[in-house]
């Protein structure tokens, strides 16, 4: 029957989002790092620290050696970081932080008028602490927080192809696997839990791909059991072949230039 091979079809999909749950219900158990402007209400965090997120290329604090997952020391909150760079712009300055568990300095110059949205020094931060709850509820904070996950992936993606189809878009806005490769070693140094997080996220963007209606995709397939129903008959076998191989073979393309431009950005 038709509803057994569309649960069948469904079935990965399906179960990439209950990895996403498991993984993010395991991580707020054993202690998820996490922003202290996303933690819910009525919940403590413990050991706030200062984290470089992100670091722009071509910028004060890459020239100085900061590198994402860098502790910077001294300041209790983001909006102290960012108050000490304003007041030094243009002048240099010291900046202490911890990486792997030792302490280092670096002294740099925050630009007076930097390029738009990369800040005096270039970085993105946040102040970062540990959540734990009890092992309930970290079963339903996690299935709360895979919701909103699967909505801001099924938003995004949808942004990328309307995007996309206007001209907007481009490769540079997707990543392969050599790209994935990096940023997990970046995701590890925050710590195992918030390594979980991110294996997690993977999990829901693999699901919300591979439900789209494209040939060669799970969704694909769900889409010529849909045509079966409404005609009373199946598909031409030779037809459902041809047009699945055409998108494999797209597919793979497609693979194959995000991975050249993965490579490109190591060199």
């Amino acid at each position: 029957p038709i509803s057994i091979r569309a649960s069948v079809i469904a079935a990965g999909v399906v179960f990439n989002v209950i990895l996403a749950w498991f993984l993010i219900s395991l991580g707020y158990a054993a202690g998820m790092p996490a922003g202290v402007g996303t933690v819910p209400p009525g919940v403590e965090i413990s050991g706030g620290k200062v984290i470089i997120l992100e670091i722009q290329e071509n910028s004060p604090a890459k020239a100085a050696g900061l590198q994402p997952a860098d502790e910077l020391i001294g300041f209790s909150s983001v909006e102290e970081a960012q108050k000490f760079i304003f007041d030094n712009k243009g002048k240099e300055m010291e900046i202490k932080y911890r990486r792997g568990g030792e302490n280092f300095s670096a002294k740099l110059t925050p630009r007076v008028n930097p390029p738009a949205g990369q800040g005096a020094i270039g970085i993105a931060m946040d102040e970062i602490g540990t959540i734990k709850f009890s092992w309930y509820r970290s079963v339903w904070e996690g299935l709360k927080t895979t919701y909103f996950l699967l909505i801001a992936v099924v938003q995004s993606i949808f942004y990328f192809i309307y995007n996309a189809v206007k001209g907007a878009g481009g490769l540079e806005q997707v990543m392969g696997p050599v790209g994935i490769v990096g940023i997990t070693g970046a995701a590890a140094k925050f710590g195992f839990a918030y390594l979980l997080g991110f294996i997690a996220m993977l999990s829901v963007n693999l699901a919300v791909i591979n439900i789209l209606p494209l040939p060669a995709l799970d969704g694909g397939r769900l889409l010529f059991l849909l045509i079966e129903k409404i005609k009373g008959s199946p598909v031409s076998p030779k037809v459902g072949s041809i047009t699945h191989g055409i998108g494999m073979a797209f597919l793979l393309i497609l693979m194959l230039a995000i991975t050249y431009r993965d490579i490109l950005k190591l060199i």
